[in-house]
């Protein structure tokens, strides 16, 4: 949180360059509908849209009530809900940053990018 009177972060703050560090890296995003995208992270814009390249994975859960012309409270007593994951291949995919809930990294990736920050702020 930024307290009144002081400054916001310089456009080189140390959250810009973790960014720039992650440019190239495998990520899974997830979106406020429950899909999840993997890909690599090409691109990122001022409303936090992001752009993923290289075979992109787009990933859903589908419950098969959703789309049954039966529910569990109908007469039918073989019917059972199910849950179906959907995976759909992709060259290229733009996540809107309004959709955008979760970005996650490998541990690793992670602690990479933290050793090679603290070695260019040294």
């Amino acid at each position: 949180m930024v307290e009144e009177g002081s400054t916001l972060p310089l456009p080189s703050s140390l959250a810009t360059q973790y960014v720039q560090e992650l440019l190239g890296e495998k990520i899974v995003c997830t979106l406020d509908d429950g899909r999840t995208v993997k890909g690599t992270f090409i691109c990122i814009d001022r409303l936090s849209n992001i752009i993923l390249t290289n075979n992109v994975v787009e990933e859903r859960t589908i419950h098969t009530a959703d789309y049954s012309q039966y529910k569990k409270s109908s007469l039918s007593p073989s019917y059972i809900d199910r849950q179906l994951s959907m995976k759909r291949h992709l060259g290229q995919a733009m996540i809107p940053g309004s959709r955008l809930v979760k970005v996650e990294l490998e541990e690793t990736t992670h602690e990479q990018i933290l050793k090679s920050l603290a070695r260019e702020s040294s």
